[in-house]
């Protein structure tokens, strides 16, 4: 990131944490981008709901762009929380390849973010994560050996929840990150997972 560590630091708890998930979602969608490694198109929509301009766009960007896109104040991407009972127990019999594994890992994460922000501060980590008052609760009641399994649901991964304008805009302009922040916070979807579902 183009802020320094020690200033980093120093930013609130959320804060680094939007940040820092940002740039591992980009950087590592930048990776598998130019590998080509998401050539297969199936994996990729399974994997990347709804994100084959941004991943498009990613491949010819350079890294400096990138972690220009992932510094600002508001997630640019999403889990789609579904509030019901899962199964978190009971071996995984389905064999998984490298990417699906990062994926469950990149989900985990996130999810762990969200129910510290929920557990730190309910109403701001709504806000901040636009989650809804049901979804919050929802998520409270999970412990971390629990968001690891609830990770691995197919439905868990990280969907793109900003319009793809923001991603060009932050190509193509010389944006500021108070500006990407603002532009990221009204280029939100509505609703935030239409597209990607």
């Amino acid at each position: 990131m183009n802020l320094p560590a020690d200033a980093l630091r120093h930013l609130q708890v959320w804060n680094r944490s939007v940040r820092l998930e940002n740039l591992n979602a980009l950087m590592r969608r930048w990776r598998l981008a130019h590998s080509g490694a998401l050539d297969n198109m199936r994996l990729t929509e399974r994997l990347f709901p709804g994100q084959r301009d941004v991943l498009d766009l990613l491949a010819v960007c350079s890294v400096d762009e990138v972690t220009q896109m992932a510094e600002c104040a508001t997630p640019l991407f999403g889990l789609r929380l579904r509030c019901t009972e899962f199964k978190l127990t009971g071996p995984n019999a389905q064999q998984v390849d490298a990417i699906e594994v990062e994926s469950f890992e990149e989900s985990f994460v996130a999810l762990s973010a969200r129910l510290d922000a929920v557990r730190t501060d309910l109403e701001q980590a709504r806000i901040v994560y636009s989650l809804t008052k049901a979804e919050a609760l929802w998520l409270s009641r999970y412990c971390p050996h629990e968001l690891y399994a609830l990770a691995r649901d197919p439905s868990m991964v990280l969907a793109q929840v900003v319009h793809w304008d923001y991603f060009v805009a932050c190509v193509t302009r010389s944006l500021s990150r108070e500006q990407r922040t603002l532009f990221s916070a009204v280029s939100r979807r509505t609703p935030v997972f239409a597209a990607a579902m």
